[in-house]
């Protein structure tokens, strides 16, 4: 039996049409799409896939249609779907990883507003009347005084009591 008839009985919903088929073409067609896709087993799937599709479709397939060639076709366009859908998700979970990734800007921002309250408690904790350390604000950065909360800020800097500020905060 020729594929044109093989064919019209596929269009007419025959099965052992379709089994036909499968067995005269499915080994080539795991051929082509195993050619592309290097890897037997979803070169296997991906001929499922195709064959699937073509009894899906065996009402809208059109007279005179080669058989073969819609099913080479067809492996291979779902095998380079396939690999592009790969690259997708290999972008993607490189992105995804990145995101969950402790940022170093993050981690020197917290280890900063750590170090700024260890040092507003220790100042803080010392009795009023001896001389000790100081916390002061930055001159070039009292305009955000207003904004901010009371309390530990990375404008602060550390001066003894009536003297020069020894250090600043870097961010």
């Amino acid at each position: 039996m020729t594929d044109a008839d093989l064919l019209a009985r596929l269009r007419s919903g025959e099965h052992d049409a379709f089994d036909a088929l499968f067995r005269q073409w499915y080994e080539p067609v795991v051929r082509v799409a195993h050619r592309i896709l290097r890897d037997q087993g979803v070169a296997e799937e991906v001929t499922q896939d195709v064959f699937l599709e073509l009894w899906r479709r065996r009402d809208s397939l059109p007279d005179g249609s080669s058989v073969p060639a819609y099913l080479m076709q067809s492996a291979r366009n779902r095998a380079l779907n396939h690999l592009r859908h790969l690259k997708v998700q290999q972008k993607s979970q490189v992105f995804l990883e990145a995101l969950h990734e402790p940022s170093v800007a993050a981690d020197t921002e917290a280890r900063s507003t750590e170090l700024i309250a260890a040092i507003h408690e220790a100042v803080t904790a010392q009795p009023p009347r001896t001389p000790g350390l100081v916390l002061c604000p930055e001159p070039s950065r009292t305009h955000d005084a207003a904004r901010r909360p009371p309390g530990p800020t990375h404008h602060m800097r550390v001066a003894p009591r009536g003297g020069p500020p020894l250090a600043t905060p870097t961010h």
